[in-house]
């Protein structure tokens, strides 16, 4: 359990001694999930992309 509070407390680090090296400016943010939380990663929206329109969403959707 110290391990995974180790990589909670400090993931960079713990990253680090496994070899894998985290450039400056990157964040790093390890969360657990307990029996009420359930914590869930989405991944960044590409650059230059906007909301879809309805009709967009609608073909996106499998619509014609």
């Amino acid at each position: 359990m110290t391990e995974q509070r180790n990589a909670v407390a400090d993931p960079k680090a713990v990253l680090a001694e496994r070899g894998i090296e985290m450039p400056d400016g990157i964040d790093v943010a390890a969360v657990e999930n307990t029996d009420n939380t359930v914590h869930i990663t989405l991944p960044m929206a590409p650059d230059g992309h906007a909301e879809l329109s309805d009709d967009e969403l609608s073909n996106a959707a499998g619509g014609t």
